[in-house]
């Protein structure tokens, strides 16, 4: 019988050696869970908005719950929210940003929207005006000026196209 032996180049993790990260606090989660509410459902889809709510902003009976109805542990959930939290602050402090309103959104993005498709709209008919006037009466008459030339270059043109989008031919 072979006995396995540890090596000692094998480190052990080290119990005391946590991130220091911070974490949501009892009652910051209290005072933000209204808010935090939305982001925790968006986040764990297979939660029901009754049943977190009745924890009524307890983070250890959240905690619980969430973890019995995902594979989450109880420290990954409480830094979870503790994002959650972040993100939530940070939304409230820029109100513009982002809205989980989607009819506030709509208001401001079809508009800009439809000026924007408007400005480039008027932009193409002006170059297309420009070049209707000035530059294809020059081509035109250049073309007829030099036949022979502008024959070469289309079947030039033609021939590489060819080559390019339909192979030599042989391998087909």
């Amino acid at each position: 019988m072979v006995q396995l032996q540890r090596s000692p180049n094998i480190m052990e993790p080290d119990p005391t050696d946590t991130p220091n990260r911070p974490t949501i606090s009892q009652t910051e989660f209290a005072e933000r869970f209204g808010a935090i509410a939305p982001l925790i459902l968006e986040e764990w889809p297979q939660l029901a908005a009754e049943d977190l709510a009745a924890t009524e902003g307890n983070l250890e009976l959240a905690i619980d719950y969430i973890a019995a109805r995902t594979e989450h542990t109880r420290t990954l959930i409480r830094h979870y929210l503790t994002e959650l939290s972040q993100l939530q602050r940070w939304r409230e402090t820029r109100p513009n940003a982002h809205t989980s309103d989607p009819s506030k959104l709509e208001d401001y993005i079809l508009p800009t929207l439809d000026r924007t498709l408007k400005t480039l709209e008027g932009r193409t008919e002006k170059l297309i005006t420009r070049f209707e006037t000035e530059m294809l009466p020059e081509v035109n008459r250049k073309a007829k000026d030099h036949v022979g030339t502008s024959l070469l270059t289309a079947l030039g043109i033609g021939f590489i196209l060819g080559l390019l989008f339909g192979g030599s031919g042989r391998g087909r």
